[in-house]
């Protein structure tokens, strides 16, 4: 049986590191708590770069505390973000005019220019 997964953002994971809004806070970890335990949590690498800065600039969180957090995320299964995801993102062709593509590419793969 495939597990269905569930994209966690970048805030998801500052709000459980965060006392701004307790509400927030308990949010996000049952959140985390409900996908961990089904194994259905999925979260890109620029997540976890974003994680890093926002917690240690925004939250001010210790370096060695963020960082071993950092390493825990990334034995999460990952969506690597390569060139192509952010080129099959782009809206617009070299000619301006926006093309009709699939938003889903291989890793590797470069959109059609039409």
């Amino acid at each position: 049986m495939t597990v269905a997964r569930s994209f966690l953002d970048t805030n998801i994971l500052l709000y459980i590191y965060s006392d701004a809004d307790p509400h927030k806070k308990e949010r996000a970890r049952e959140l985390y708590r409900e996908q961990a335990v089904s194994g259905a949590i999925l979260i890109s690498t620029q997540v976890v770069q974003e994680f890093y800065a926002a917690a240690t600039r925004r939250l001010r969180m210790p370096q060695p505390t963020v960082r071993a957090l950092t390493e825990a995320l990334l034995e999460l299964p990952l969506v690597i973000v390569t060139p192509a995801h952010i080129r099959a993102c782009n809206p617009f062709r070299d000619d301006g005019r926006q093309p009709a593509r699939s938003a889903h590419l291989e890793p590797g793969t470069r959109p059609k220019r039409g």
